[in-house]
């Protein structure tokens, strides 16, 4: 969205959550994104919440699917990944699903530049600055999908249910319209 947009919505999210693929794709981003985004009311910014490696401790697989996210947005394409990322998730959040093989394949079949890409993921080039933020913010995100209108959590994901639309709807609404100045847990 709009970088000067009067309200700011913090989606908290890890690519192996099925409730955040749910948001994804059951279309509450979506409609967000429709309503408020395009029209300039709000702006959406996404932060990875590693729950799902933290919890099962089976490798890095959430890391690894928000570093190709953060290489496909070196190309100006994360949402793009991200849509493909979800789409492309397992339903039991297991971690076969974002191997390094199908993560390049998931990039290569979303279209990205791989000759750009490819280099990115091999490295792990977002790997540092995605451990740092999840350090940041770990106590303050429990659970995802987390979002937060102007500095405000909507909903409550230690129920293990995302905020709904109508929730965020109903706080995006209610939020003054002036542009807040960083992100909750930054």
């Amino acid at each position: 969205g709009k970088p000067n947009a009067p309200v700011t919505v913090d989606l908290y999210g890890d690519f192996r959550c099925s409730a955040c693929a749910a948001f994804t794709i059951e279309g509450s981003e979506g409609a967000l994104v429709s309503d408020y985004v395009a029209t300039g009311r709000a702006k959406l910014v996404w932060h990875d919440r590693l729950v799902i490696d933290e919890m099962r401790k089976d490798g890095t697989a959430s890391r690894d699917a928000a570093n190709a996210a953060m290489c496909a947005a070196d190309q100006n394409q994360f949402w793009l990944m991200h849509d493909w990322l979800y789409a492309n998730q397992s339903p039991t959040e297991d971690s076969s699903a974002f191997t390094a093989t199908k993560l390049s394949s998931i990039a290569k079949a979303a279209g990205l530049d791989m000759t750009r890409l490819q280099p990115c993921l091999d490295a792990g080039t977002h790997d540092a600055e995605i451990t740092a933020a999840k350090a940041s913010i770990a106590k303050a995100i429990a659970g995802t999908p987390t979002i937060y209108v102007n500095h405000q959590m909507v909903g409550d994901p230690g129920t293990g249910n995302a905020a709904s639309y109508q929730e965020i709807k109903a706080a995006i609404d209610a939020a003054p319209a002036t542009a807040p100045t960083a992100s909750p847990a930054q």
